[in-house]
C-alpha cells in the first residue's frame, strides 16, 4: 500500500483507472447496443463514488488504505475503479430483465440473501483484523443498509439514464433521445 501512496504509485493508480474507464467508453461506443451508454452513465454517477468520498469525510468509515489517499487519488480510485464493477452489476441486472419473469424481485432477493450476509461477514472480519473501522456512530447495520443502497443506486440511475437515452422508434439510443 505504500507504493500506492507514493507519487509514482498514485499516478499508476489513476492511469490504470483511466485505462479501465477508457475501455468502458470504447465498449459503450460500439454500435448496436443502445443500453451501454445508460449503463456507463449510471455506473459512473457521482452518487456511486460519493458514498465512498463523503462517508470518510464525515468520519463514518475509516481504516481502509484508500481513505488515506489525497482527494484526487481517492476519487480516481473509487470513481474509476468502481465503474467496471458497477457496469458488471448492471449487466447482471439487464440479464435478469431478459431471463426472469420478475427481474426486480429476483434482484432484490439476491441483495438480501447474498449481499446482506456477505456485508455482515466481511465487515465483521475487517473490523476484527483492523482493516476497517467505523466511527461517528456508524455501525454494522448501517453498512448493511449502505450496501443495499450501493446495490440499488446503480440500477435506479440506470433506469433514469435509460429513459433519457431512449431512442425514437427503436433506432440507436442517443443522449436525450435525439437522433
Amino acid at each position: 500500500m505504500e507504493f500506492v501512496r507514493s507519487p509514482p504509485g498514485g499516478l499508476a493508480l489513476v492511469l490504470a483507472g483511466l485505462a479501465a474507464y477508457g475501455a468502458l467508453v470504447a465498449w459503450a461506443r460500439r454500435p448496436g447496443r443502445g443500453e451501454r451508454w445508460p449503463m456507463l452513465a449510471a455506473a459512473t454517477a457521482l452518487a456511486v463514488a460519493g458514498a465512498n468520498v463523503l462517508a470518510p469525510a464525515l468520519g463514518w468509515w475509516r481504516g481502509h488504505w484508500s481513505y488515506a489517499l489525497p482527494p484526487p487519488l481517492r476519487v480516481g480510485f473509487w470513481a474509476l475503479w468502481i465503474t467496471p464493477w458497477a457496469t458488471l452489476l448492471l449487466g447482471g441486472y439487464r440479464w435478469l430483465g431478459a431471463h426472469a419473469r420478475r427481474p426486480r424481485a429476483v434482484y432484490a432477493l439476491l441483495g438480501l440473501v447474498v449481499l446482506a450476509p456477505f456485508t455482515v461477514i466481511a465487515d465483521a472480519w475487517a473490523l476484527r483484523v483492523g482493516y476497517l473501522s467505523f466511527g461517528g456512530g456508524y455501525a454494522l447495520w448501517h453498512d448493511v443498509l449502505a450496501g443495499q443502497a450501493c446495490f440499488w443506486l446503480p440500477v435506479l440511475l440506470y433506469e433514469v439514464a435509460r429513459r433519457r437515452w431512449r431512442s425514437p422508434a427503436g433506432g440507436r439510443a442517443t443522449r436525450g433521445g435525439r437522433a
